[in-house]
């Protein structure tokens, strides 16, 4: 069998996009239905996988007490959460027998499944498919870089500490775009939070005037990836862009940022009031960057334009007055 990862991908691809028929992906590659079948359902060779999880005996009949322990401390301030260590105690009253560690990882585990995910829930006009176990991506907009979206989806930038910026037109699927990028990170166990900009200098300055901001700071420092969407909509006060560009300063080099503008860089300036302080934002947000042109035809004007054109005439749209 074949593990070879372009031969993988170009198998992959060659079916998705419709190049070649099943049978044809078989007769060509020499190639059975079971492999074809393990091709188009993983995004890479899969190796060994195990069937099964493990029978754990002793920590076993008491992952179902741990996952209520932490369900219920979701509604407690974080000081008066269970540790994993409390949580040991108080199971070992329960009658457990096994060893801290073993809870300990029980717990990160429980955690980490239950760790929710910042995601739109409505997506702009594009195509995407997206899956939470690979991320397929038909791009249809011509100016974007199809190979660069494809490095980027395996998701290497990340460790890089990279950046992304999509720059185009409105209505040319860039926030679609984002989202199956961001959907991808979060299926390789990243932690994504997605916001337009103008909810989130909303929320930094709302969390100032709380005096959170510190708190707020912190959950960004701890994220793989933030996405800003929207960014050149709305102009901000001095305030609202000295707050993000805080955020963006802080992020530099230590995560990386996705961010999607309908604005040349020369406009950022309109954005946000000070040429020093868009000058100093842009260096850092640009270092080490991947940027994405999408300046084709808006996906929203094209689809009025097939909704006018396929609306039936109604007997009053061809009434004339008579002479």
């Amino acid at each position: 069998m074949y593990t070879g990862m372009e031969w993988w991908t170009k198998v992959r691809l060659e079916v998705s996009r419709g190049e070649k028929s099943k049978r044809g992906v078989l007769r060509d590659e020499g190639i059975g239905w079971a492999t074809l079948k393990k091709i188009l359902e993983y995004p890479e060779p899969p190796g060994y996988r195990l069937q099964e999880a493990r029978p754990r005996p002793k920590i076993g009949p008491y992952l179902e007490r741990i996952a209520q322990i932490i369900e219920e401390d979701k509604s407690l301030p974080k000081k008066q959460r269970h540790t994993a260590k409390r949580i040991y105690e108080r199971i070992r009253e329960m009658g457990y027998e096994g060893k801290y560690t073993q809870v300990k990882d029980a717990v990160r585990e429980l955690v980490r499944l239950k760790q929710e995910v910042f995601m739109p829930l409505i997506h702009r006009p594009g195509e995407a498919q997206v899956d939470f176990g690979h991320v397929l991506v038909r791009i249809s907009q011509p100016s974007i870089n199809e190979a660069l979206i494809r490095e980027l989806l395996r998701g290497e930038y990340l460790d890089k500490r990279e950046n992304v910026l999509l720059i185009g037109n409105p209505g040319t699927g860039k926030t679609h775009l984002v989202s199956a990028l961001a959907f991808s990170a979060c299926a390789q166990g990243r932690t994504v939070r997605f916001y337009t900009a103008t909810d989130l200098v909303t929320q930094l300055v709302e969390c100032r005037e709380e005096k959170r901001l510190q708190r707020m700071h912190k959950q960004l420092q701890r994220l793989h990836l933030l996405v800003i969407d929207e960014l050149g909509y709305v102009p901000f006060s001095k305030a609202g862009a000295e707050l993000l560009f805080e955020v963006i300063s802080r992020a530099y080099e230590h995560h990386s940022l996705m961010v999607t503008t309908n604005l040349a860089f020369e406009e950022w300036t309109e954005i946000f009031g000070s040429e020093r302080l868009t000058g100093a934002l842009l260096d850092r947000l640009t270092h080490r960057c991947h940027i994405l042109e999408a300046n084709g035809e808006s996906y929203r004007l094209k689809q009025a334009r097939k909704r006018s054109h396929s609306k039936p005439s109604t007997p009053q749209d061809s009434y004339q007055e008579p002479l």
